[in-house]
């Protein structure tokens, strides 16, 4: 079958919105002691006939399952029909050492008593006031529309799921970007693909803005302490390398008893989490 075919058909799954009712309720609780104040900083005034806040709520998946935040959901404020800012539930998950489960507590209704069974808690909120309704407009992108944002449609294969994630640089900054693709083999092997980007996005000025500062930083910091040798600098045109951030892959057992770690995903062909080049 091929990859067009695939994705027209029902042979594969998205994964990228919350669909747990009660997680999505729990939120929507926590959401209305704060309510008044996120409507005031996204200029909205309220409506008793519509709702504030988008039906669609992307979930994003942490790299490290072990990490301190390992899942975030956004809510999308409306005015009327246009997004006006997003609010970032920063979630820790307990208990869970599959990203298989994990995705199936967000995003399906199959697993009951979660909240507790997992022992789910809200770390923080964090609302951004959108400059440009793009951004928010492609990470809710229905199904059918992955192909105008989505660059490697052609690698889904029949029985993927597919799914947001994020490494520490995309949490540190709410800047969400990488589409993943999870493969089952027919031994119950796992393996993840993490794509570099959704094209034509357009984040939050504030989340670019801090994301360019960090990177001028460091940047700064990190040429301050490299002085190489006039022999290290003859070698470098010889030993540099063409680094290409496209994906990247990590391959376990479903039936192991714990996660990937955050390590597994670095290929020593990619520039390291280190260098603050992040994959979005």
């Amino acid at each position: 079958m091929s990859s067009t075919n695939v994705f027209y058909s029902n042979n594969w799954q998205d994964s990228r919105l919350l669909s747990n009712n009660e997680i999505d309720q729990f939120l929507n609780n926590e959401l209305q002691e704060n309510l008044e104040s996120y409507l005031e900083l996204f200029d909205i005034k309220p409506s008793f006939d519509k709702e504030c806040t988008h039906r669609f709520k992307p979930v994003f998946i942490s790299q490290d399952l072990h990490s301190t935040i390992n899942v975030v959901v956004a809510f999308g404020f409306l005015a009327g029909s246009k997004p006006r800012g997003i609010l970032f539930f920063h979630l820790k998950v307990e208990n869970v050492n599959s990203i298989i489960t994990m995705l199936d507590l967000f995003t399906t209704n199959n697993i009951s008593n979660c909240i507790s069974k997992y022992n789910i808690k809200i770390i923080r909120q964090v609302p951004y006031r959108l400059e440009s309704i793009l951004y928010f407009s492609t990470i809710i992108s229905g199904t059918r529309e992955l192909p105008y944002i989505f660059d490697h449609i052609d690698a889904i294969q029949p029985g993927d799921r597919l799914f947001y994630s994020f490494n520490e640089f995309n949490l540190q900054y709410d800047c969400y970007r990488i589409i993943s693709i999870l493969s089952t083999d027919c031994s119950n092997q796992v393996t993840i693909r993490n794509f570099r980007g959704i094209k034509d996005d357009c984040p939050p000025f504030s989340m670019l803005l801090k994301e360019g500062y960090s990177y001028i930083c460091s940047f700064f910091t990190k040429l301050s302490k490299e002085t190489p040798s006039n022999a290290e600098l003859e070698q470098t045109p010889s030993n540099m390398k063409h680094v290409e951030i496209e994906k990247y892959s990590i391959t376990h057992h479903s039936s192991s008893n714990s996660s990937p770690k955050r390590e597994d995903y670095q290929n020593l062909d990619l520039i390291s989490a280190n260098d603050l080049i992040p994959v979005f």
